[in-house]
């Protein structure tokens, strides 16, 4: 049986972002404030372990566009008490499609699955269109399916068995 489509994650299979960390640096200096490693990853790990909390998931934050609108920019805000503004910085820097980087070989892979004819769907957790990042590095030719929310419906993209999905994170990154 020859396979007639791909569906791959979007972050952290075809691209990839600087650490939450590093990120919360990077913004705090676009806010004219310097910020030390070890406050910067304290505060990415604040976020992260809320953003993971069973009442957080429970939200389906990563299952709608308007409640991932809503509750990212609070999860980032924890440290606007120290420096305003830091979590709509972050928040945009994490939107930002020269922020996300493809890994070595995604244009390969993408590439020669459009040369094979082989269809490429994306689905994903994030709720804000992720095609401006493939256009962003060159990569939308190659793609088939995706929506103007990073939320593909995978169903529309399944034939019979014949895609296979390639994701990262089976909790929140499923295509079901």
């Amino acid at each position: 049986m020859q396979i007639r489509g791909v569906l791959f994650d979007f972050g952290s299979t075809l691209f990839a972002h600087a650490p939450l960390a590093e990120t919360i640096r990077r913004a705090a200096a676009d806010l004219g404030v310097e910020v030390d490693s070890r406050w910067a990853a304290e505060l990415s790990a604040s976020i992260e372990t809320a953003a993971q909390a069973p009442d957080e998931l429970a939200l389906g934050r990563d299952l709608s566009t308007d409640v991932w609108a809503q509750r990212w920019p609070e999860l980032y805000a924890v440290g606007d008490g120290t420096i305003p503004g830091l979590g709509a910085q972050v928040y945009r820097r994490m939107h930002d499609p020269a922020e996300w980087v493809p890994y070595p070989a995604t244009r390969r892979v993408l590439s020669t699955l459009s040369a094979a004819g082989v269809g490429v769907g994306i689905v994903s957790n994030t709720g804000w269109d992720v095609r401006t990042v493939f256009a962003h590095h060159d990569l939308a030719s190659f793609v088939s399916g995706g929506s103007d929310s990073g939320f593909t419906d995978a169903a529309s993209f399944t034939d019979c068995g014949r895609t296979t999905f390639t994701g990262q994170a089976s909790l929140t990154d499923s295509p079901s």
